[in-house]
Formats: C-alpha cells, structure tokens, sequence
C-alpha cells in the first residue's frame, strides 16, 4: 500500500500499483532526461521501438499509449510525472503499456484498435486499408517473417478493406465493433501479438530459415500468403491453430504449414481423383475453386470428407467468396 495520511491532513491513500518490471526497464531505456525535468518518453523513443518495419506506426502507438501527450500527470497520481510537450512520463507510460498488455480477450483487442486506427478521423476508407495491411504486415513481424520479401500480391488485403468497409455503412464504432467480431475475428491477433513482444522485449527480427520455408510452401500453389492470412482472420481456431501436442514443434501457426491435398492442375478433374487424395484425410480442410471473371471461392468444411447420399457435417461449414 502506498503511505497512508494521518487523520486532519486531508490527503488521499494511494493504492500501490504494479506494472510489469519489464515495462520499466523498457520505459528507462527510451526516457530522455531534461534538466530539472522528470524523464519521459518522446514519439522519438516510440520511433526507435516501434519504427520496423512500418515506421508510421510507431505515431500510431504513441498516440494510443500516450493519448495525451504533454498533458501533465495523470489525475490522483501521487508522483510528479509532468510530461513536456510531445512526450509522456513514467506513470502516464506504464498505465498505457500496462492496459494494452492485459487486453483480454478478441473483443478487447478488436475495440483497442478500432480507437489506435480511428479515434481521431473516425472509420475512413483509407483507414481501413492501412488498418489492413498494417495488420498484416506486423502479424508477419510478429513470427519473425520479413513482411517485404514475402509482400506478394496484397490485392485480396484491399478486397477485405472494401469488403469491412460495405459492411460498415454506419462507420460507427459500435457498427464496426460488430462486424469485426461477426465475420473478422482475429483480424488483430497477429497485430496484438507484435505489439506485445515489443514491449516486453520479446521480438525477434526475420529468421531466414522461416522465410525460406514459407516461400517453398506456398510456391506454384493456387493460396498465395495474403489469401492465407485473410482466411486466418475469418476461420474458426479449429482451422488456424495447432494442437497443444504440435505447438512445440514449429514456430509457425498452423494457417501457414496447411498442406495440399489435392490440385487439380496436378491430379486431374475427374471426381474419383479427388476423392483419392482428399477422403482418407480426418482432419478440417479448406476448399478452394477458381472460376472465370477472376473469382475465387471458399468452402471450409470442419469434417472428413465422404461419399453418402445424406447431409452430413453442421452449421460451421464456411463458404466465402
């Protein structure tokens, strides 16, 4: 507990607070000390934490850590956090991290960014498409891919922006709140996951071993990394997370070690040569069928596949287009 008034002084107590020690350490290692002046962190110190590979980013952080930047010390503080202009003091700094570290749950996140993304201009088409591939591209960071020699084609990231965008026709928080978590559950996972390594110190940069291996699996295969990040977002954990007993094995998540199955450039278009390659497999599967105009459609199916005359599997089987 923090000390505690005698009775007459008319003082507040204080409940001590906690934050995590290596928020501290993060927060001693960015401060910029000004004689006479308490240490604070400027968007400068976010730039050089923040600022790989996507340095507008880092602005983005600060603005959401920071949310008033320069605004003097947090209200019933009981430490002298004064903040200068552009910068934020230790208290003001570690509530942020602290809060942003402790997002629970997918419904946290997603309204978490909608205010990091939108609380200034409100939801933008523009907005949007940052949102996208910003979110994409850290989730990358965040397994230690490098986001630039994988790019690839990011057309189905502005096809998802238009698609959130049609959806949100109100373009109000709540509107997007909603959409986000009916049809886009973990657009932020891999983002949330970026921004914590980072401030606790955990993030690594590329490995180039993983680098190579994703370019060998998704080489001459019909789901490039993009389509496969955007099918992450919209399919249940069932299809994109690896079993406990697998996790430890690869550093990879499970959306990028998906397998082939069947290809019918490869094996042929004739049914009984899908059905060879396909029926013996026990596990979810993801269907994808090419058609003329350009459009791609998908069907997630969450059982074996099997030849009956009877409806089978339930309501989780997932069309998109």
């Amino acid at each position: 507990m923090g000390n505690q008034a005698s009775q007459g002084e008319g003082a507040n107590v204080a409940a001590a607070e906690s934050f995590d020690p290596r928020l501290e350490a993060l927060f001693s290692r960015l401060s910029e000390e000004t004689t006479g002046q308490d240490p604070c962190v400027t968007e400068d110190g976010f730039r050089r934490l923040f600022g790989s590979p996507l340095p507008g980013f880092a602005s983005v952080m600060f603005n959401a850590i920071a949310p008033n930047p320069g605004s003097g010390p947090v209200s019933g503080a009981t430490e002298s956090v004064s903040s200068r202009k552009g910068s934020v003091g230790r208290r003001a700094f570690l509530i942020g991290a602290q809060e942003t570290l402790n997002l629970a749950g997918l419904s946290s996140q997603i309204k978490y960014y909608h205010d990091v993304f939108f609380e200034k201009e409100g939801v933008t088409e523009e907005g949007v498409r940052n949102m996208v591939h910003t979110a994409y591209t850290l989730c990358l960071a965040s397994i230690n891919l490098d986001p630039e020699a994988l790019k690839g084609d990011t057309s189905i990231l502005d096809s998802l922006a238009r698609s959130i965008m049609k959806t949100c026709s109100k373009h109000t928080e709540q509107e997007f709140n909603v959409v986000v978590q009916t049809h886009y559950l973990h657009l932020f996972s891999g983002l949330h996951a970026y921004v914590q390594k980072t401030l606790l110190g955990a993030q690594e940069g590329p490995h180039e071993e993983l680098v190579t291996s994703v370019q060998q699996r998704f080489e001459g295969s019909m789901i490039d990394l993009p389509m496969a990040w955007v099918l992450s977002c919209i399919l249940p954990i069932r299809y994109t997370q690896k079993r406990a007993e697998l996790a430890e094995h690869s550093k990879l998540p499970k959306w990028l070690q998906w397998s082939q199955l069947y290809s019918s450039r490869q094996h042929g278009q004739s049914l009984n040569r899908f059905e060879h390659h396909v029926f013996s497999y026990k596990e979810p599967t993801v269907l994808l069928i090419s058609c003329t105009g350009g459009f791609t459609f998908c069907v997630a199916v969450d059982s074996e596949w099997r030849e009956s005359t009877a409806v089978s599997g339930c309501n989780s089987h997932i069309p998109t287009g």
